[in-house]
């Protein structure tokens, strides 16, 4: 990973800072991808390295996209073809299944370039929006330092940067990027999803080659091969029931006080400090509304002030006050 100011964004064990001071000065929600196009977290002791730059291998991205020639161009075919039938008939197959067919080969056919190439590595694929992106990415980036994702077999992690360009309201969400080394070892694959549901609370999207990448194939390619090689429910025995258990068996991790250390929206440490000050300042006003409105009212008894809630009394304010004029004309 060569220049210095990459470096800067790329945490591995031997980095001057913590990994919590790292996260801190680092978080994707203000950083800005015209200053770093990702930031890193490396969980072993290996050379820096990005597995998409670094480890990549030219003739084999090559082979790869001849590969998804071919089946972009069969698709063609196959759509044009007049005797294959839209439906299957007369013991011919249908349109469909022919697809899945051509797909299904070009599908084996770069697993067997990825693994005679012996370039299997990839990722779990996450996409938090940017109000959470901070906490998910503190609670991912510590475990892959030296916790359980490492433990789990992940050795590097990276999370987008907000856009440069982003209009102000825009929320495009980020992408957390988990690299295990072998994405067709079933055992890591899922020893990594199980860590995330048990120990994290979270559900990944899908599980992605590098070699998927670099060779252009995502969810608009015109061959239509699926872009990843794995879905969650695909990896645990029991499908979207099971991965729904083990996310529903996740418990927050508590502070040195007890209390769990969940934002409200779910994710551990969710909100940046100026999310959090911004919504502590909303409550105060929230509060100092009510308070406000319920010594303007002389006239309401004691027993509708106990059976006014907080809610109701800012639904109340605006009435109480139409009733005060109504009284003085």
């Amino acid at each position: 990973m060569g220049d210095s100011a990459r470096d800067r964004y790329f945490w591995s064990p031997e980095h001057d800072l913590t990994i919590q001071d790292f996260i801190k000065k680092t978080r994707p929600s203000i950083v800005t991808d015209d200053v770093a196009p990702w930031i890193w977290v490396q969980g072993s002791d290996a050379p820096k390295k990005d597995p998409e730059v670094d480890g990549a291998k030219g003739g084999v991205i090559q082979e790869a996209r001849k590969i998804v020639d071919r089946l972009t161009k069969r698709m063609a075919e196959i759509e044009d073809d007049d005797d294959i039938p839209v439906r299957a008939s007369k013991g011919k197959k249908s349109k469909k299944v022919v697809r899945e067919e051509a797909h299904e080969n070009a599908k084996e056919e770069l697993h067997e370039l990825s693994v005679i190439s012996t370039w299997t590595v990839g990722k779990w694929l996450l996409f938090p929006q940017r109000i959470s992106v901070d906490g998910m990415w503190s609670a991912l980036a510590q475990s892959v330092a030296d916790g359980p994702l490492r433990d789990a077999g992940v050795f590097l992690a990276k999370v987008a940067p907000t856009p440069a360009g982003q209009a102000e309201g825009e929320q495009r969400p980020h992408v957390i990027c988990l690299y295990i080394p072998d994405v067709y070892d079933l055992k890591v694959v899922r020893k990594v999803l199980e860590t995330l549901l048990g120990k994290h609370g979270l559900e990944p999207s899908a599980v992605k080659s590098d070699l998927y990448t670099l060779a252009g194939i995502d969810s608009n390619h015109p061959s239509k091969l699926r872009s990843t090689i794995w879905r969650p429910y695909e990896v645990i025995t029991g499908g979207k029931d099971a991965v729904e258990k083990l996310k529903a068996q996740y418990k927050p991790q508590k502070g040195a006080d007890g209390k769990k250390q969940v934002g409200q929206d779910g994710f551990i440490d969710s909100d940046s400090e100026d999310e959090k000050i911004s919504r502590m300042n909303k409550r105060k006003a929230r509060v100092t509304g009510a308070d406000s409105s319920a010594k303007s009212s002389s006239t309401q008894t004691k027993e509708e002030k106990r059976s006014v809630t907080t809610d109701e009394q800012e639904q109340a304010a605006p009435r109480m006050k139409k009733h005060k004029a109504a009284s003085a004309a």
